[in-house]
């Protein structure tokens, strides 16, 4: 360890940690742990000591679902429900209008 002194006089100390190389097998089955939730991402880290961008940056690598710079769409049923009864709504309103035949695939 090395030792250095501050401007205080009290001498601190550094731990100097060693650099590891995980083999791209042993990335490959933590993810798959990780995403199966056989182990969360913090335990993860805390157990091999390593950082939650190296375990993100091997999710994104390693899994076949989550991407790097993909966005997920969550949507409930009771809001798809609402959608849907609201676009009914507009369709008959043009049709009163006479605006035409709306076109059914028009608003998917």
């Amino acid at each position: 360890m090395a030792k250095s002194r501050s401007k205080t006089g009290k001498s601190t100390k550094y731990e100097i940690r060693q650099s590891r190389i995980f083999s791209e097998s042993f990335k490959r089955e933590k993810v798959e742990d990780i995403l199966n939730k056989r182990i969360s991402i913090i335990e993860f880290c805390k157990l091999w000591d390593v950082s939650s961008t190296s375990v993100y940056r091997w999710i994104y690598q390693y899994s076949p679902h989550y991407k790097k710079g993909t966005k997920m769409i969550v949507q409930q049923d009771s809001e798809e429900a609402k959608t849907q009864e609201l676009l009914k709504k507009v369709a008959e309103l043009e049709r009163i209008l006479g605006l035409g035949i709306p076109d059914k695939n028009r608003w998917r």
